[in-house]
């Protein structure tokens, strides 16, 4: 979903700036505004505290002398989307999480949201999207049907990364390479299915498999069960190499990265991790946004920011990549 042009507030500089020179603070038509003066902070010198409604909007956060959003703040479109992170010079910049508003999808509540890094108010470099649908008061994610992308951009449009899948009970998880336009496109793509606990490592070509290794797994023990060497066309196996007639030696290191790859996706919860941070970033927007006082509780806000930044902690995409480099180096 694309974000909504953004228009900046149309404030009175000139006549704020002498207001605030004057008496330290500017109180009018739902516009406050006051020097950020902190001894502890060197950085917010020349800096104002601001909460601004105005043309449907709504801004909480940091604004430079020349009354543009620049550094730390909370930012409500016209349409209803949110914004919360940084900013520099009146764009998004740095480090943010985007929210769209929840729509109706059927009996289920439809969500978006992007969580990553900016640059002049465009998504850029890394960061996590997220596609939700669930009953209305849910807040497990073994009940949520769930898409998310974490990974490298290229503007709205995948470039590499870690896609993952869950509907119901079973999920799949893709890592590796995408085309221009959002399909799979790898030579060393990994495809793991929980249905039948099973891992293809190999080539992916506009979303279809072309050939790669296909591992079965004992979800008991998590050891190698069984795995294959498999050639495709249009998706169908054409050729099959079974074990038995494989060197062991050359699939060893083979067989190692694969047990890695599934242990890494396994090791931490983290697509529940992303599902919780955007819940609770939701209920903060809903409960609690509303009666944030910048000016009353300077600490709340900064805290809250260090949200915009969770995506990198515990990222899957981040892990698996290193495995796959660590394995390059080593190889």
């Amino acid at each position: 979903m694309k974000t909504p042009s953004e228009t900046s507030f149309k404030l009175e500089r000139a006549k704020i700036n002498e207001i605030i020179s004057k008496e330290g603070e500017y109180n009018e038509d739902d516009v406050m505004i006051k020097k950020w003066e902190d001894s502890k902070d060197t950085s917010s010198l020349g800096y104002y505290l601001a909460q601004v409604s105005k043309e449907e909007t709504q801004f909480t956060g940091i604004l430079n002398n020349n009354l543009e959003k620049d550094g730390y703040g909370f930012y409500r479109f016209q349409n209803g989307d949110h914004y919360f992170g940084m900013f520099k010079n009146d764009e998004r910049n740095f480090n943010g999480f985007y929210i769209w508003p929840p729509t109706q999808n059927g009996d289920k509540v439809h969500n978006e949201s992007y969580h990553g890094f900016w640059k002049d108010n465009k998504k850029n470099k890394y960061g996590v999207y997220l596609w939700l649908d669930e009953d209305e008061d849910n807040e497990e994610f073994d009940n949520a049907n769930f898409e998310v992308f974490s990974g490298e951009l290229d503007g709205n449009n995948y470039k590499r990364g870690t896609f993952l899948r869950k509907n119901g009970d079973n999920y799949y998880v893709y890592h590796g390479n995408f085309t221009p336009d959002g399909k799979k496109n790898d030579d060393q793509a990994f495809f793991y299915s929980s249905t039948l606990d099973r891992l293809f490592h190999g080539k992916i070509e506009n979303n279809a498999f072309i050939s790669g290794y296909i591992i079965y797994f004992d979800s008991d023990s998590g050891q190698v069960q069984d795995y294959v060497y498999c050639e495709f066309e249009n998706n169908e196996v054409k050729k099959t190499v079974i074990k038995e007639d494989m060197n062991e030696e050359e699939v060893k290191s083979e067989l190692e990265e694969n047990i890695q790859f599934r242990n890494v996706i396994l090791e931490k919860d983290y697509f529940g991790a992303i599902y919780n941070t955007y819940k609770e970033t939701l209920k903060f927007i809903k409960e609690e946004m509303g009666e944030l006082d910048i000016f009353e509780d300077k600490e709340k806000f900064p805290t809250l920011i260090k949200t915009a930044v969770a995506y990198n902690k515990d990222n899957i995409y981040f892990d698996i990549e290193n495995l796959v480099f660590n394995n390059k180096v080593n190889n």
